[in-house]
């Protein structure tokens, strides 16, 4: 029996390609961003020494990935609905395969930067894309559940990443990294170039999709309220998330004292909460709904953020206490993430690249945004860490409870 998505496509269905195959590929799709941020989380601190720069300097890496990530997103959205979502994606692929060749040979923290902020650019059309061709596939709860389990098996790349990263640190230099990630690139760019097809909506005979056009549709996301909402509850769930993630390095081994090999395993075990939350979240949206399960997710960042608080006031930070209210914070980024993206994008289903991009945007500039903070106002200590939680779950809450609390069914805006 062919997959849904084989069935969106005549081709597809000569080839009798196995679902699974596909799934593999979407995947690694979803996973570019993750996979390009916490595989080299361990080698920060050898950044300083090795290229002479600053803890501040180094951690911008992280940020300006972010930030080329952000405004890749706003151009691959509209430009995959008016070329399609192939072209662009083996575009990006590329992009990220020249910029990882960039960052293994650069010798300057600015060039460092330079091949950081490329990556981001190339990096983008993974998760845009990906999110899109589910949507163009999928209905809109089936899509909720679909992007549910891709987010749990993507998460199995983030946890192993760090423990990668970690071995690769020790057995060679943190420039391995980026030799690793140039290897993911080409598997996921043959992945695409073999296994998918073309998903976007057909246009009507004669009708003609212009850039600028769809540039044009932009306000009308903004304006969308329950659009917006979506967006608020992912950007700050995944900006909670990346929080600790641009800091954990510093934490782990500076606050916790312990070494770079520990650390790669005390990341997979909080990364284990997003992938039981997309598990759940894959369970509960069809006996929940799409916006109460969103609900638990904001709920269970709130039980986090506390913790965290708690932790600072009365001096608790260990391994046995700020690890499990991380892995708290990542199980609500699992609540929360595929049903918002869902929701989100499933409202605009013609022009799903550019309410994808417009999503990705808010999520990926909050998560910059974030991780900047964290990385600035940094002393060894966990209180900016959990004031930034707070307000993230606080700001997040809010536009749930304002736009989704109590909403059963969102009426498609074709």
């Amino acid at each position: 029996m062919s997959s849904p998505l084989q069935e969106s496509s005549a081709a597809a269905s000569a080839l009798r390609l196995p679902g699974w195959a596909q799934g593999m590929v979407l995947v690694g799709l979803v996973a570019m961003s993750a996979v390009s941020t916490d595989l080299y989380l361990a080698g920060l601190p050898a950044m300083v020494e090795d290229l002479g720069a600053t803890h501040s300097q180094v951690q911008l890496t992280l940020s300006l990935f972010m930030l080329g990530f952000a405004l890749g997103q706003l151009i691959n959205g509209p430009l995959s609905d008016s070329w399609g979502r192939i072209p662009v994606l083996k575009l990006g692929l590329v992009i990220f395969f020249l910029a990882s060749l960039l960052c293994i040979w650069a010798p300057t923290i600015e060039v460092l930067w330079l091949g950081r902020i490329l990556q981001g650019i190339g990096a983008s059309v993974g998760p845009v894309l990906g999110r899109a061709i589910v949507s163009d596939v999928y209905p809109r709860q089936d899509a909720a559940r679909i992007l549910a389990y891709l987010s749990s098996a993507m998460a199995l790349v983030p946890a192993l990443a760090p423990i990668l990263g970690s071995l690769l640190l020790i057995w060679f230099s943190w420039r391995s990294h980026f030799v690793a990630l140039s290897l993911f690139a080409c598997l996921v760019l043959l992945g695409v170039s073999l296994l998918l097809w073309e998903t976007r909506p057909q246009l009507a005979e004669g009708e003609k999709r212009k850039l600028s056009d769809l540039l044009r549709l932009m306000p009308r996301f903004l304006l969308h309220g329950q659009f917006m909402a979506y967006v608020a509850c992912a950007s700050t769930a995944f900006g909670a998330m990346f929080a600790y993630i641009s800091s954990s390095s510093y934490l782990v081994m500076e606050v916790l004292g312990l070494d770079a090999g520990l650390f790669g395993y005390t990341f997979a075990f909080v990364v284990l909460g997003f992938i039981l939350g997309a598990f759940l979240s894959a369970r509960l949206v069809a006996r929940l709904g799409l916006e109460t399960t969103l609900g638990w997710g904001m709920a269970v960042l709130f039980l986090a953020a506390g913790l965290a608080a708690i932790f600072w006031w009365l001096d608790w930070v260990y391994v046995w206490t700020l690890m499990p209210a991380m892995l708290l914070v990542f199980a609500a980024g699992g609540l929360t993430l595929a049903n918002s993206q869902a929701g989100a994008v499933t409202l605009f289903r013609e022009t799903a690249g550019s309410a994808s991009a417009v999503f990705g945007l808010f999520q990926i500039s909050t998560a910059g945004l974030t991780g900047a903070l964290a990385g600035y106002f940094y002393k060894q200590t966990l209180l900016p860490l959990a004031v930034i939680l707070l307000s993230c779950a606080f700001l997040g809450a809010a536009a749930w409870w304002f736009q989704l609390a109590g909403k059963t069914k969102v009426v498609l805006d074709e």
